[in-house]
């Protein structure tokens, strides 16, 4: 199945994906808070998870956000996702854009696999460093870099990354917010992608 997905590119709606993944799932949000999407935002991802299931923990390191939003309702703590222990299991854990702020993401796929059910899942999201729009702005000399950003990954060095770890694709598709006419054409070309792995049986 991934095979054929890394043959054929295709474009995915990522909330869609992620709220299918985890309707009536007990599910894991990492990074919850929304560095760059505030709650408010329409585009906020742990609002849409708790749409679906009333089972959702959400972990951040920004204790002031986190106080906020539990102030609000939300079911959030402050931990840190490289080496919490949260004496929990889970059958959906949600790492949307995160991995790329990590300074260890290896230590990072560890401990999040420890907090797996038996046949739980881990959604991944983060951007694409072959995407078109970084394309454009090196080649203009200009890159817009997220200052918190240590890394960008493409599909074959994020595949690496899990196989060292472990860790088997079973979706892997582009997304973008935005020019989804051109995407849709050319999705490897999107500014990011979206994958649903597995520790490997």
């Amino acid at each position: 199945m991934y095979r054929k997905k890394m043959e054929k590119a295709e474009l995915v709606d990522r909330i869609k994906l992620i709220q299918q993944y985890c309707k009536g799932k007990k599910v894991l949000d990492v990074g919850c808070v929304g560095h760059t999407v505030p709650y408010e935002h329409p585009l906020w991802l742990h609002k849409y998870i708790r749409e679906v299931t009333d089972r959702v923990l959400g972990i951040d390191i920004e204790a002031e956000k986190v106080k906020e939003l539990r102030e609000k309702g939300y079911n959030m703590i402050v931990a840190d996702a490289l080496n919490c222990d949260l004496g929990e299991k889970f059958d959906v854990i949600v790492a949307g854009q995160v991995i790329e702020h990590l300074d260890n993401p290896g230590i990072f796929l560890e401990n999040m696999k420890r907090h797996l059910s038996d046949d739980g899942v881990m959604i991944i999201s983060t951007d694409n460093a072959h995407g078109a729009m970084f394309i454009k702005d090196y080649l203009i000399r200009r890159p817009n870099i997220n200052p918190q950003h240590c890394m960008f990954f493409s599909r074959e060095t994020i595949t690496e990354l899990l196989r060292r770890h472990r860790l088997e694709i079973v979706e892997f598709y582009f997304y973008d917010d935005a020019w989804k006419w051109f995407f849709k054409i050319f999705p490897q070309f999107a500014s990011n992608f979206i994958l649903v792995c597995r520790p490997k049986r």
